[in-house]
């Protein structure tokens, strides 16, 4: 008779990737919204609909499909206020087009914006758009269209200041068509990569390996300078022109396309399919930037695909998770879930994948659709999480959404979940959760938009939000928060069965816990599970009958809580 124990649970996290039977000890092979601390398991909490977002004063809430959020400090006429901006679809009598939204984040104040260029941006190539802002000036904008802002005291969106605009040999200023992939804020400047660019005979030519700038942003205010031939113009013009900077391009030295762009430490790099490149200012009012090769085996997929965190920028290649600096990169994901994110972005379209920072949890998420979507649906329902401080991998739940952005919390929401110090239950009460893993909410909180529609808050309360597929259709579904880890392919005795007889839990909580045990003749064979519930305040050891080659267990919580921290199984041979 063995007494296998297996502590520490929360020391390795979620590993997809190879044989389960030749995995750590405290490795799982499947997990949901769970967290791994490095020494304990921690649930994640679950995600609830906020309508203020959405909903003007005194009216019912707009129906509001946001492709992209971005939160502004404020405008010329939000009184102070912090202003949340959403990229939307609307309808326009028997057709839909882009439009924007804004919401005041101090009381109600719900706007539309319906400039007339949107209505030329092709429908569905939403995950083509982008979102940006300078100086308290927001942006929107789509691969292949030219971008549209509104700055600190305009009353609508409309085209960028200067953009597009030449000055031939004859000293006349034209405005020529130009689009780019996307348009990004670093130095103080507007910087455009990958563009089209209409040539001075008419006709679009395509430059994936530019980088076009602006010339500087003035207080509140875009950049009035893109014109790098403004030396044509009259000497008085010309001044006039470049007071705020010059304007310029530089063609990188790449086989490749320009695909983003990420700042890092006053460094922006630009990614192309293959390849890194960073642009240092250089002081030089005429030549501001400095331009080398950074790595030539490191490229980034599609937009949304790289973010800076904790001193270092994480790509994802396509087929790898990627963090780095100037000096090295190392892969993230390899051993743990590489070849399963690589799988999930294999032969897909723009838009698959995502990734954001969320500070508060020191992770990185990168977020994919579900299983259970429709071919094509690429709204985002899992998230696989990294914990950049402890080295482990998770997964967690996401309401099926299009994008992700800090925005302030909704004043007086009668639906935000009772805050730790806002709770007038005693703190020793052995039921109470008295320090939780709520996320601070002094810098905001992270919110999503609903490919349904509305703005749904993220890891907060105990219940989610999911698109499930009932009775024939899809659906918005709120339920209790589903929270487990389990590992399968436990060999306590390779070669031959065994059976465990009884299994004891280490940890602390009061929450529910129910242990499921699971038996196989093979480690890739179906399991046979037995469950029972136990507390940690209770109950901890647990008798079995689980005879077989390899053992599996699944350990769920109900509730908040911590999931214990270690495991002891008391197993006998029963022979080869």
């Amino acid at each position: 008779m063995t007494k296998p124990t297996v502590q520490q649970l929360g020391a390795v996290g979620l590993m997809l990737d190879g044989d389960p039977t030749m995995l750590p000890d405290q490795a799982f092979t499947d997990v949901l919204n769970v967290r791994f601390n490095g020494r304990e398991i921690e649930s994640y909490q679950g995600n609830y609909h906020e309508p203020y977002y959405t909903t003007p004063a005194g009216e019912g809430e707009w129906g509001v499909w946001a492709q992209q959020v971005i939160s502004v400090i404020f405008d010329g006429f939000s009184n102070g206020a912090r202003l949340v901006f959403m990229l939307t679809k609307t309808s326009s009598g028997d057709a839909v087009v882009w439009s924007v939204v804004s919401q005041n984040m101090n009381t109600p104040d719900l706007k539309g914006y319906y400039p007339d260029a949107m209505t030329n941006w092709p429908i569905d190539n939403q995950w083509a758009t982008y979102k940006g802002q300078i100086n308290n000036c927001v942006f929107f904008g789509m691969s292949e269209q030219a971008p549209l802002g509104k700055a600190y005291d305009w009353t609508g969106f409309d085209s960028l200041p200067g953009w597009g605009e030449q000055t031939g040999g004859d000293q006349v200023v034209v405005t020529r068509r130009w689009s780019c992939k996307k348009v990004i804020p670093f130095d103080n400047r507007l910087l455009m990569l990958n563009t089209v660019e209409e040539s001075a005979g008419g006709v679009d030519v395509p430059l994936p390996n530019r980088v076009r700038w602006s010339g500087f942003a003035q207080e509140n205010a875009f950049p009035i300078n893109w014109d790098d031939t403004a030396a044509n113009r009259t000497p008085e013009d010309y001044a006039a022109a470049v007071i705020d900077g010059y304007a310029g391009w530089q063609d990188i030295a790449t086989q490749s396309q320009i695909i983003d762009a990420c700042e890092n430490g006053g460094t922006l790099y630009v990614y192309t399919e293959r390849e890194t490149f960073s642009m240092t200012p250089s002081g030089n009012d005429q030549s501001p930037f400095i331009t080398k090769t950074v790595y030539s085996d490191l490229g980034c997929l599609d937009l949304g695909c790289v973010v800076n965190c904790h001193g270092y920028n994480y790509v994802f290649t396509g087929s790898d998770v990627v963090r780095h600096d100037a000096v090295s990169w190392k892969s993230i994901a390899d051993g743990y879930v590489r070849d399963f994110i690589s799988d999930a972005a294999n032969n897909s379209g723009m838009g698959k994948v995502r990734m954001v920072g969320y500070p508060e949890l020191s992770e990185i998420w990168v977020m994919i659709p579900g299983d259970q979507q429709e071919a094509g649906d690429y709204a985002k329902s899992i998230a696989l999480t990294y914990n950049y401080v402890k080295n482990t991998w998770s997964k967690k739940t996401l309401p099926y959404i299009l994008d992700v952005e800090f925005v302030p919390i909704a004043p007086d929401s009668s639906t935000y979940p009772v805050m730790w110090d806002d709770d007038n239950t005693m703190w020793d009460d052995a039921t109470e959760v008295w320090d939780s893993t709520t996320a601070k909410i002094s810098q905001g909180v992270l919110v999503g938009s609903c490919a349904a529609g509305g703005i749904y808050v993220l890891n907060i309360g105990s219940s989610e939000s999911r698109w499930v597929y009932s009775n024939g259709a899809y659906a918005m579904k709120v339920q209790p928060l589903q929270a487990y880890v389990e590992r399968r392919g436990l060999d306590f005795n390779t070669g031959y069965r065994s059976m465990i007889t009884e299994t004891y839990l280490n940890g602390r909580g009061t929450n529910d816990v129910t242990l499921y045990v699971g038996r196989a003749d093979n480690p890739d064979a179906g399991y046979t599970w037995d469950n029972q519930t136990m507390n940690l305040t209770g109950q901890r050891r647990a008798t079995w009958r689980a005879e077989g080659e390899s053992h599996g267990y699944r350990l769920e919580i109900a509730g908040q809580g911590s999931i214990p921290v270690g495991i002891t199984f008391k197993t006998v041979s029963t022979g080869q």
